[in-house]
């Protein structure tokens, strides 16, 4: 299973990658609270933060490095549809974007995540 604070990391670099606008916070509407990260992109380049952590995320789709558990994240897609693949956890992972929503799904944990930014 990915863990939540990287499913919302995820979400995140989605959002930012699909719309070309910075993220400055998600609201997770399984835990019902905000989360205190960001995210942007320029093309294919991404960085995010977690900032509750204090974690880097940084690399261009579909190669994202995770810097606080020294491994790689796999997203490939746009338009608002990524597949991807948490190295670090060995799952893969379903991202959908609508507007400013982010669906994230969890392949080892049979789970939807839903992310409002």
């Amino acid at each position: 299973m990915i863990p939540a604070d990287i499913r919302a990391i995820i979400a995140a670099i989605g959002l930012a990658h699909t719309s070309g606008r910075n993220v400055t916070g998600l609201y997770d509407h399984a835990a019902a609270r905000h989360l205190n990260l960001t995210a942007s992109a320029s093309g294919t380049l991404v960085n995010a933060i977690d900032l509750d952590r204090k974690v880097k995320f940084s690399g261009a789709v579909p190669d994202i490095f995770d810097h606080g558990r020294n491994s790689h994240i796999h997203l490939a897609g746009a338009d608002g549809e990524y597949t991807g693949y948490d190295h670090a956890t060995q799952t893969h992972v379903t991202v959908r974007i609508t507007e400013n929503v982010a669906a994230v799904y969890d392949h080892s944990a049979a789970v939807w995540a839903q992310y409002t930014a």
